[in-house]
């Protein structure tokens, strides 16, 4: 009966560490995507975002119309992390499951003069839209449906890595043991 309960309490810590480590696992690759819009507004195709660890940390936005349409052209175009900032006010942002975001990033320049220094981008929030497009990227100046592509390889998102693959075999391994012992004494 001791070894039973040794076994038991053995394949609940193992079950714990192994659902411990899912819960850690990402849900957005590590890597870059780029924007390319499918509605025809192509002036923002190539604006590029990286992630890692589910963290926004590096980005390019930019609008080559952005100037021709505006009497109040953006300053600092391309925002970089070097002339911008993620909007700490932005409540809706972060990163909420699997591929699905959004964020608001605002150029550093005097927000009174160029209150069109800033970015919006989505994706996987809403469902398809123009094209099957999931994502958006919206600068003040037009709103293109679009998809991030992912362009750099990575861990699949939602998938444990490698860490977590011992806690799974020892944890099966076990359930496996103290099953057959439970059914072999039952038996026996």
């Amino acid at each position: 009966m001791k070894l039973l309960k040794f076994a038991l309490f053995f394949s609940i810590a193992a079950i714990a560490l192994f659902t411990g480590n899912i819960a850690r696992a990402t849900f957005v690759l590590d890597g870059t995507y780029t924007f390319t819009a499918t509605d025809g507004h192509n002036s923002l195709d190539g604006s590029w975002i990286t992630f890692s660890n589910d963290t926004l940390v590096n980005w390019s936005f930019n609008d080559i119309h952005a100037n021709d349409t505006s009497p109040y052209p953006p300053n600092n175009l391309p925002l970089t992390p070097a002339n911008s900032q993620m909007d700490p006010n932005y409540i809706y942002g972060g990163v909420f499951g699997v591929d699905t975001w959004a964020f608001r990033i605002v150029g550093t320049a005097d927000p009174s003069t160029y209150y069109y220094d800033y970015f919006q981008l989505s994706n996987n929030l809403e469902g398809p839209g123009a094209g099957g497009a999931l994502g958006r990227l919206y600068d003040g100046f037009g709103d293109p449906q679009g998809n991030w592509v992912y362009q750099v390889s990575g861990t699949p998102q939602g998938t444990p890595d490698a860490g977590s693959t011992l806690p799974l075999i020892g944890g099966v391994l076990i359930a496996l043991g103290v099953g057959r012992r439970f059914l072999l004494g039952r038996a026996a």
